[in-house]
């Protein structure tokens, strides 16, 4: 009585929970193996097989290494047509010691066919240590058996060894279910074919011990022998004895699936349903809770002995919906897919869960179950509401449900969403189920097969969801969805829109399930609480606004400010108190170059080193692409002591607000151009540096760097003892050029360099200081002049040499000829050791690369060094000349080792040669308004000769009698003459001579009567 006891009690306990095997049968505690050909992924018809995967969720894989064992795959046979399954031809696979198979109660399945009408040959075997003897090593099993009357043979062995068998007659090479239940215990065997008892006996009583291994196709005693000549679709095995109704849902589950005519079939619909689960009850127990792999869950209440309810679905999409529903109130949408029901007996109501993850109805809203008996829903069909709702699993549950034999089962939603019925615009009525155009307060969803065009400039929804297949396309990039809800894309957003986020009072949720980047033009955060990217990829190409609550990235969202040759995407100002949570990935694109130093910062917080260090090549700094090398190529500057500080680590912080001067290069000689990002939360609200972390004498220097991710106008910064003026490290020139002006614009990821006015300075960056541009400009590559105040600027520049050096002058009427820290600015050398340097020195030995000068003064002298890094030929520009020569008589620049002079006026620049690079060359710039001191392009009394070079030409322009010969020619520095002697009109005052394909340096002469006046010019 123990024994049966204990029996009952595994048979009552079986389906204590919803059983997730074949048919709705058991779960993984008891289905110890489940093979399915129709589940094995990447492999084509012809196919070896190395490993059978087990599917029961307990890995009990059937695996053969030796190629020349391999069973093959095969989609169909004449014998398993249609349907995946496995030729084994001299061929076996094999599962190792498995403890789960230590049980005295086991049940069998094999979906198989013989290929030959009368081979002996194993189909399953499986061996043990002990339990039954010498026959331990071939316990239970499968076979052909070709001798005497050919039979199909299942089998197990009792404790004294003898085999227990259920045979089949005549053998036959049709496809078949073979199958057994037994149990140890009892002894009860139960042998079927094609759920045909064959066999039902109490004489097999023992109990297995100690798995060694089970077989496919070959015997189990030693190496592989009496090899299968078959073919093997599925194979089903438990460590219990299936009670008859289990039996009987697994053999309708696989007689549906293969096709075989089975007894007790208990599903009338397999020409359109399929994929079974069942309930049911026999005089030896039941199997009252089925789920299979479905979505359904069936459980049944009271069933009497020989009651069945069978259901199988049409295997439609899960996520497409259809019109197809009864007409009620609150309107109801339901999936594409059905269910039909097979109902025997009289089993009573029952209970049916969906699980809607999968599918594509609305979470937590009113589900309805559909009963109807045609399987067309808008007619006859009755609507149940549903019982209950699980926000957790997201499962909606039927309870009582009366389901009559053949009715069609369907789920559907209350329909809180606007449903496309066709393709069409947004704004058109015809689109929509509603006749209607979706609004605020109404949520609207694109089915499959549907695009929508977003056609004006506003477009307004609560939520909205895409389905896969569904797509909203874009019009005009700037036209805006306005939502006040959440949006769900599992379809497809063509192009590039424009997305409004305005919740009212919930946050607002951004899934995006395309597994394709989303591109937004402009997309602004409006929702007092949070709007949050909450997962998939999403792009914005033009600018983000937040001026209401805060814009969140999840930990699966990747929201990416992009940056190109042609813009970069900004952050407008954001409102106080509000601004970003997570992580964003800010790019920023600088164009191709020469390789040289750049000043760059970073727009978010909390980054390090190591955020550029994946993107752009380092050295010195151990990390990604860096090394230890002696090269040092990532530099701050610690402002309080002036000194550049090299970075070593990649863990090094960027903070916000400061600049780094990084070494910018992809080769030795050249940066080709390219994006790098940062990553972390963007900055926002006041960024602000204390005067802790500032210069304290005046004329201190400053690397700083702009916070946001926008550009920013330097004249608007909250700054104390800091100028309205910045410096930027230009690479065509290899050195530090000024912006100034009422307008000093510095863009996203800039770093830059400004000077101490005072003793004390801070600077408090803040929303305000931020600029609309979108431009892709970086300030390392201009090879101009960036201010738009227009001082005058000498420019030092070699012929051969790509670097040059400006120096600046500005008119003020306090000015001295003495350092002002308020109006002038100190040199800032450059890093870069090739550059090249002109300097200002005032009157109490400060160099500067600034100097105000006053133009009521009569003589004012600026001393000028010049120092270069080649020898060879230089000029000096003179440029934006209009800015002072109005205040002048005259303007002089004198070279004072050679003691040559010219009046820059007239003649805007000065050729000189420079012979030794070790030595400083001196200069005097005189700004004058004595007449005295002018005259010094005069020739004659009579006559003055200026040259001026523009672009391919060269302008003379000379002050001759009308009647007098003159003649103009360039000749080399050999004395070759490169453009012949020209004779001119003296009546015209101006001469243009070409010089188009000349490059170097030449003599210039204008010949007369009066004598010869020459210059050497140098022509680009």
């Amino acid at each position: 009585m123990k024994k049966l006891y204990i029996a009952i009690l595994l048979s009552s306990s079986f389906t204590a929970f919803a059983q997730t095997g074949p048919g709705g049968v058991g779960n993984s505690s008891n289905n110890i193996i489940w093979l399915d050909a129709n589940k094995l992924v990447g492999l084509n018809h012809g196919d070896p097989v190395t490993t059978w995967t087990d599917v029961s969720g307990n890995g009990n894989d059937f695996t053969q290494a030796t190629a020349s064992y391999k069973p093959t795959y095969r989609t169909s046979s004449p014998f398993l047509s249609n349907v995946p399954h496995l030729q084994f031809q001299s061929k076996y696979m094999e599962l190792g010691p498995t403890a789960a198979l230590n049980s005295s109660q086991i049940s069998s399945i094999v979906v198989c066919a013989p290929r030959l009408s009368n081979p002996t040959c194993a189909i399953m075997r499986s061996s043990y240590s002990s339990g039954a003897g010498i026959g331990s090593n071939q316990y239970w099993g499968h076979y052909f058996n070709g001798s005497g009357t050919p039979s199909h043979v299942s089998h197990t062995r009792n404790s004294a060894g003898i085999g227990v068998a259920s045979t089949g007659t005549p053998y036959s090479i049709a496809k078949k279910i073979m199958g057994f239940n037994w149990n140890g215990v009892t002894g009860n065997f139960r042998g079927y074919e094609n759920n045909n008892m064959l066999t039902n006996v109490n004489t097999a009583t023992s109990t297995p011990s100690g798995h060694l291994l089970t077989r496919l196709g070959s015997n189990t005693t030693g190496g592989p022998g009496l090899l299968l000549d078959g073919f093997i679709a599925e194979v089903i095995v438990f460590n219990t004895q299936l009670n008859s109704a289990q039996n009987n849902i697994i053999q309708n589950y696989l007689s549906r699936k293969y096709n075989i005519a089975i007894t007790n079939d208990y599903f009338a619909y397999d020409a359109t349903h399929g994929y079974l689960i069942g309930v049911g009850q026999e005089a030896d127990g039941a199997s009252t809770s089925a789920k299979g792999d479905g979505i359904l869950t069936l459980d049944a209440g009271t069933l009497n002995n020989g009651d069945y309810v069978i259901i199988g679905h049409n295997n439609t999409s899960l996520t497409n919906l259809s019109g197809n529903v009864p007409s009620q109130n609150p309107v109801i949408t339901r999936i594409t897919r059905t269910w039909r029901a097979d109902v025997t007996g009289s089993p009573g109501a029952v209970d049916l869960t969906f699980e809607l993850n999968t599918t594509g109805l609305e979470p937590n809203t009113n589900y309805y179950l559909l009963l109807d008996a045609d399987g067309d829903f808008s007619s006859g069909a009755t609507s149940i509401a549903h019982t209950s709702y699980n926000g957790i699993t997201n499962t909606v549950t039927f309870n009582g449900v009366n389901i009559n034999d053949g009715d069609y089962i369907a789920i559907a939603a209350e329909n809180k969403y606007i449903i496309t019925k066709a393709s069409g615009n947004w704004t058109n009525p015809a689109t929509w189920n509603c006749n209607c155009v979706p609004g605020y307060g109404q949520s609207a969803r694109i089915l499959s097969g549907h695009t929508v065009n977003l056609n004006s400039i506003n477009c307004y929804v609560d939520s909205l969801i895409i389905d896969a297949g569904g797509t909203l396309n874009s019009v005009v990039n700037s036209y805006f969805l306005n939502m006040q809800g959440n949006l769900y894309v599992n379809g497809s957003v063509n192009g590039t829109i424009s997305l409004n986020c305005i919740g009212v009072n919930d946050p607002q949720v951004l899934n995006n399930n395309s597994g394709t980047p989303i591109d937004l033009y402009y997309f602004y955060g409006s929702n007092a609480s949070l709007v949050t990217f909450n997962n998939g990829d999403f792009n914005i190409h033009s600018r983000a606004r937040n001026n209401n609550g805060f814009i969140e990235a999840s930990p699966s969202a990747n929201v990416t400010f992009v940056s190109n040759a042609s813009y970069t995407s900004i952050i407008q100002p954001i409102t106080t108190g509000f601004g970003f949570l997570g992580d964003f990935i800010m790019q920023r694109y600088i164009a191709a170059s020469i390789d040289d130093w750049s000043d760059m910062a970073s727009p978010v917080q909390f980054t390090t080193i190591a955020d550029w260090d994946a993107e752009l090549y380092m050295s010195g700094v151990f990390g990604d692409d860096g090394n230890a090398g002696p090269f040092k190529s990532v530099w701050q500057f610690d402002n309080p002591s002036q000194q550049f500080v090299a970075v070593t680590s990649t863990a090094t912080p960027i903070n916000p607000g400061y600049g780094i001067e990084m070494w910018l290069a992809d080769t030795m000689g050249a940066w080709y151009g390219g994006t790098f990002d940062s990553r972390g939360t963007p900055n926002s609200g006041n960024v602000s540096i204390p005067s802790g972390n500032l210069g304290s004498t005046p004329g201190d220097w400053n690397l700083l760097g702009n916070p946001y991710q926008s550009w920013i106008k330097w004249n608007t910064v909250t700054k104390s003892n800091l100028k309205n003026e910045v410096w930027f490290y230009d690479h065509n020139i290899s050195n530090y050029t000024l912006v100034s002006g009422s307008n000093v614009l510095i863009p996203a990821s800039q770093g830059f360099w400004a000077e101490n006015s005072g003793s004390t300075a801070s600077a408090t960056f803040t929303e305000n200081s931020k600029n609309t541009v979108s431009s892709s400009s970086f300030f390392y590559k201009t090879g101009g002049l960036l201010s738009d105040s227009g001082e005058f600027v000498l420019k030092l520049k070699g012929l051969n040499a790509p670097y040059a050096h400006h120096a600046y002058f500005r008119l003020n009427e306090n000015a001295t000829e003495f350092y002002n820290p308020e109006l002038d600015a100190q040199f800032l050398k450059s890093k870069n050791k090739q550059a090249h340097n002109i300097t200002i020195k005032t009157k109490d030995n400060k160099v500067v690369s600034l100097k105000t000068v006053n133009p009521n003064q009569e003589v004012t002298v600026a001393p000028l060094e010049i120092k270069v890094s080649e020898n060879g030929i230089y000029q000096v520009d003179a440029l934006h000349l209009d800015y002072v020569q109005d205040h002048f008589n005259c303007i002089l620049l004198k070279n004072k080792t050679t003691g040559e002079t010219i009046d820059i006026k007239a003649t805007p620049y000065f050729t000189f040669k420079v012979t030794d690079i070790n030595k400083t060359y001196p200069f005097e710039l005189i700004f004058s308004n004595s007449s005295n001191a002018c005259r010094t392009t005069l020739v004659t009394e009579n006559s003055s000769v200026t040259f001026t070079p523009i672009e391919n030409t060269i302008m003379v322009k000379t002050d001759f009698a009308d009647d007098e010969n003159v003649y103009i020619s360039i000749s080399n520095l050999l004395g070759q003459e490169i453009v012949p002697a020209k004779a001119v009109n003296t009546s015209a005052k101006y001469h243009t001579i070409a010089t188009e394909g000349l490059s170097g340096v030449y003599i210039i002469t204008v010949k007369s009567s009066l004598g010869l006046h020459s210059q050497k010019i140098i022509l680009y």
